[in-house]
């Protein structure tokens, strides 16, 4: 059966536990009222929950016994989940031998970032140096340009060529990947039209 999650000690650790449950990137928010999404029905399931951030399940955070909170409905939580459908995303290239080159990095909600060369190809970097304002890209590789910092925000990365922003690319869940940063991809971008 169906139930709720009580809001008392919930947290944005737990909140991301659950969005990253449900297959999204992040939590955005949380409204820790039900006036916001309205009472639910049934047991209120978990109560206290605390979570390390490193749980694949909510049910594997620490809780109160199932269905034994102490809670009522008036105290149901609801998560506001960020989306996967991102499409305009800050990028820049670090590291490079000049403006023009650089290991590409993406910034999501405030945070820098990296793309894994995985699926990477010079469609891909001819759409993010055109996001960049250069007419198109000159070559491309992991590792190019060292190893970035910080979470490896897209792998799988599939452009079509027409695409305005990298983001706009097919991908894989932000965040989700099987990449090291040794394998963050570095673009040479070209300054002028031949």
């Amino acid at each position: 059966s169906w139930g709720t999650v009580c809001g008392i000690g919930f947290n944005k650790v737990a909140a991301r536990v659950v969005c990253k449950q449900l297959g999204f990137p992040d939590a955005k928010s949380i409204q820790l009222s039900s006036s916001y999404y309205g009472s639910g029905s049934g047991t209120v399931f978990l109560g206290n929950v605390q979570c390390t951030g490193n749980e694949t399940s909510i049910a594997a955070c620490r809780h109160s016994s199932w269905g034994g909170s102490g809670c009522s409905h008036s105290n149901d939580v609801g998560v506001v989940c960020i989306s996967n459908n991102i499409t305009n995303v800050p990028i820049r290239l670090v590291s490079g031998n000049g403006y023009s080159s650089g290991r590409v990095e993406i910034n999501l909600f405030g945070t820098w970032g990296t793309v894994c060369e995985n699926n990477f190809n010079i469609v891909a970097a001819n759409v993010a140096c055109k996001q960049l304002g250069f007419p198109g890209a000159v070559s491309f590789r992991g590792g190019l340009y060292g190893s970035g910092r910080g979470k490896i925000l897209l792998e799988g990365v599939n452009c079509k060529g027409k695409e305005n922003s990298l983001a706009s690319c097919d991908h894989l869940p932000w965040g989700k990947h099987n990449c090291e940063h040794r394998q963050d991809v570095g673009i040479n971008c070209e300054t002028y039209r031949r």
